[in-house]
Order: structure tokens, then C-alpha cells, then sequence
């Protein structure tokens, strides 16, 4: 990012609120629009420097440095750093946990971005168990809800990772059905349900209907 550019954002930011949580809000406030809009190395240049200012101005265990290690452990995973990205999902996570206690909604989603971390990594195992704490949270708070229904998905596919395809195969129906009612059936979230499902429907023998979940894929990915 161009000094030039930071210097306007701060002064326009400064106009509203003390320094030090001006700086942290600027930069943070542009960690998310520049994931959106696909310049991820952007946001974690941004996301950075939100943790940088946070740790200054607010200390180790403050609110707004557990929101910053959340999103730099978000932009790190977007730019593939997932050892770095648990590191800082980690740190979050335990102030999280402190303030709000692990069954609320909030810390379940920091649990399920963590765990999404740990699959990307390969320990296929531990991420199960961390989708298994998270979607009861997720069933209570959100219900038939496209959260709940990812939740449902990652969890299908770590299962099926482990060889475990009688297991997954009704997980994996239960997250397609659910991201049917609540995204419709063209979504191309549907269609990552559909190939993992595939997957799992093929290693079970069952060919013809691997073969309809692939073709439905395609068809929502033309």
C-alpha cells in the first residue's frame, strides 16, 4: 500500500476518533473489501497493520487485537499461509473463548475458520473434531442456514478424506439438501456439495449415482 494512500485514509480518519484506534479502524476496515475484491495480498499488507497498531495501542488481550489476529488469520488463509493462519486463528480464538465462552456463535465460527485451517493442512482428524463442536452451535443459532450447511459440507469431506464414505455419504446429503433450501439448487456452492458427494457415492460402488451428482455439477459450473 502507497504511504500516499495510508496518509489520506488516516487523516479522514482521524477526524472521528482518538489516534491509535483511528489508525487500527482504517486498517482493519480494509482487510475484508480487499479479500471481496480478490486483492488478498492487499488485505493481509492491511490486516498487518491492524495487528501492528492494535498490539501498540490496545495491548496483547484487548478486543480489537483478537478481531485482528482473526483477520490476519483470515487473509493468511486466502493467501494458502495456513501454518501462520492457525497461529493467529489460535491466538484469537483463546481471547474469544475467555469473553464469550465456546458454545456462543461467535466463537463457533472462529472454531470452524480454524478448523478449515487444520483440513487445508491435512490433520483430517483434528479438523473433524473441531466441525463436530462447532455445528451443534451452528444448528441451534442459524438452523437450515448455508453456515450450517458448510459446516455439514467441510465435515462430509474431512470424513470422506479419511476413508470414511458410509459415514459421509449421509453428511454430505444433509449439507446438499440444505444449501438447496436456502441458496437454490443453481448455486455453485451446490455444486462443490455435488463433487464432494461424488466422490464419496462412486468409492461406495455407487457409479450411476456419482455420475448424476457430477453431471448436475457441470451443469450449475457452465
Amino acid at each position: 500500500m502507497s504511504r500516499i494512500v495510508v496518509a489520506a485514509l488516516l487523516a479522514m480518519a482521524s477526524a472521528h476518533a482518538p489516534a491509535g484506534e483511528a489508525e487500527w479502524k482504517l486498517f482493519s476496515g480494509q482487510v475484508v473489501p480487499h479479500l471481496t475484491s480478490g486483492k488478498s495480498e492487499q488485505a493481509e499488507l492491511f490486516a498487518r497493520a491492524a495487528l501492528d497498531e492494535a498490539l501498540r495501542s490496545f495491548g496483547k488481550t484487548h478486543r480489537n487485537t483478537e478481531t485482528s489476529h482473526a483477520q490476519l488469520g483470515m487473509a493468511l488463509r486466502f493467501r494458502g499461509k495456513n501454518e501462520e493462519a492457525e497461529k493467529n486463528y489460535r491466538l484469537a480464538l483463546a481471547m474469544r473463548e475467555k469473553a464469550l465462552g465456546r458454545a456462543h456463535p461467535s466463537t463457533a465460527l472462529l472454531l470452524g475458520n480454524l478448523a478449515e485451517v487444520i483440513q487445508a493442512l491435512g490433520r483430517h482428524a483434528e479438523a473433524e473434531r473441531l466441525y463436530r463442536q462447532v455445528l451443534p452451535v451452528f444448528e441451534k443459532a442459524h438452523g437450515d442456514d448455508p453456515k450450517t450447511a458448510t459446516v455439514l459440507n467441510n465435515l462430509g469431506a474431512v470424513l470422506r478424506a479419511q476413508a470414511r464414505y458410509k459415514e459421509a455419504e449421509p453428511v454430505l446429503l444433509r449439507a446438499l439438501a440444505m444449501k438447496e433450501k436456502t441458496l437454490g439448487a443453481g448455486n455453485p456452492s451446490v455444486a462443490h456439495t455435488l463433487t464432494n458427494l461424488a466422490e464419496v457415492l462412486e468409492q461406495l460402488g455407487k457409479k450411476g449415482e456419482a455420475d448424476k451428482a457430477r453431471r448436475r455439477a457441470a451443469a450449475i459450473q457452465r
